[in-house]
């Protein structure tokens, strides 16, 4: 800026000798002007900078996903479905900063947080999702963190896709486990050496609805993660649900934790084949216990893309014999390869890949899965399920992301179900194309 100022000072003083103290003024003033610019940059926004104090702590974020959808009879959208997939707004307030007793650290800093589940699955909910208090390095430490409330089950690497990360799920659909699930209690959490290890420990009331508890003991979640590199990503979560009896409310306790878009609850919908033959639903109405474990392997590379490897296994245990008794293995193998990386002009183009699977594999035992496809109608009678989505993703801007879709879906039934189900199974394909936005 300097370099071109002195060079149109004397350019200018041998044109016009007499311009000079009008020259030097008006460079002066742009200057000034440049400087204003380069700091309202610098703090965000000029409107916030000039804003009152109180303001600049509200912060507003959000997502929505706008699709088209056509398949096959028994798909999710038989006959075309234009909706809004998604839509939410999160509020994030500063509530301050450092607090001091006894001239020690109790915390470096409070917020408020509160989502608005405004559409989700092509319906409108206007919902409570993530509602908590969140205390930030107490005692001082990066290690120790809190939130009181209800927020997302740290579990696996997939749920933070279906709230505030979800503009990051590189297609329309998601995997046929889907393991996500919203709770209240407390969870701590932090992060050890420079972020190398990582972890969450939730303690919550393991029930499914808002403000019941039909556990007789509070639910346990915990997860671990290692980042040894910038591109390695490695994760263990574990979850255990105690007894899930009647509420005063329902007929019967769901777990918060869900899985092939259930919460897992008692066998009490009929027809209910097993062994091959048809049985009656569980009589207790109640889960005695829920486990469950699941390990993860990211890698990535911001020029190549992504790839994401998962395996879990939830076994669900009734309350009254074995014969109710379940036992479902489920995997995911995602990548994501930036068309970038073999022609410069494709680089807001992304292919996207991915295999999932979830059930229990058991041709005598099946459970109920819905799996983004409407299996629900399949009752508690599917072996297993099986998908394939390719897409690809052109990022218009920074902001907003084009996406295109095909998906095969396979789902499987119990020896003796099918027959009585009609082939619903069957014919449950779809493609289509999105918008996915986030501000």
């Amino acid at each position: 800026m300097r370099i071109k100022r002195w060079i149109c000072i004397v350019v200018l003083l041998v044109l016009s000798p007499p311009a000079r103290a009008e020259v030097e003024e008006r460079l002066d003033e742009l200057e000034n002007r440049m400087e204003q610019v380069e700091k309202s940059a610098g703090s965000g926004s000029g409107f916030m900078a000039n804003s009152p104090e109180w303001m600049r702590r509200f912060h507003l974020s959000g997502n929505a996903d706008f699709s088209y959808l056509y398949g096959e009879e028994n798909s999710l959208a038989d006959h075309g479905r234009l909706a809004v997939e998604n839509a939410r707004l999160f509020l994030d307030v500063d509530l301050g900063g450092e607090a001091r007793l006894f001239d020690h650290t109790v915390m470096e800093s409070a917020s408020f947080y509160f989502e608005w589940d405004i559409f989700r699955k092509a319906a409108f909910q206007n919902d409570v999702g993530s509602l908590y208090l969140r205390l930030d390095s107490l005692g001082g430490s990066e290690a120790f963190n809190l939130k009181f409330g209800r927020f997302p089950l740290p579990f696996g690497e997939e749920y933070v896709r279906f709230h505030e990360k979800r503009f990051d799920n590189p297609l329309i659909s998601f995997s046929t486990a889907s393991v996500y699930g919203l709770d209240e209690g407390i969870l701590l959490f932090g992060s050890l050496r420079n972020g190398l290890f990582q972890y969450m420990f939730a303690v919550t009331d393991g029930d499914h609805d808002i403000a019941q508890n039909s556990s007789s003991e509070p639910a346990l979640t915990a997860k671990l993660v290692l980042e040894p590199k910038p591109w390695l990503h490695l994760s263990a979560s574990a979850h255990r649900t105690g007894l899930l009896g009647p509420t005063a409310g329902t007929s019967f306790g769901k777990s918060a934790l869900m899985f092939g878009e259930f919460g897992l609850y008692p066998i009490l919908k009929e027809p209910l084949f097993q062994n091959g033959v048809p049985a009656p639903k569980d009589p207790s109405r109640k889960l005695k216990d829920i486990y469950g474990f699941e390990v993860d392997l990211v890698l990535h590379d911001a020029r190549y893309g992504r790839l994401w490897l998962s395996y879990g296994r939830v076994f669900a245990e009734a309350d009254s014999t074995n014969f109710y008794d379940r036992d479902m293995h489920y995997w995911t193998a995602e990548g994501v390869f930036e068309l970038g990386a073999v022609c410069e002009a494709l680089d807001r183009f992304y292919a996207a890949l991915r295999y999932s699977a979830i059930g229990t594999f058991d041709d005598d035992k099946g459970w109920r899965l819905r799996v983004m496809n409407n299996g629900g109608n399949l009752g508690y009678n599917v072996d297993h399920v099986q998908s394939i989505n390719v897409g690809f993703g052109v990022r218009l801007l920074k902001n907003l992301i084009f996406k295109a879709e095909y998906s095969w879906f396979d789902f499987n039934l119990v020896r003796g179900a099918s027959a009585a189900l009609g082939g619903l199974e069957d014919d449950r394909d779809y493609g289509g194309v999105s918008f996915s936005l986030e501000f």
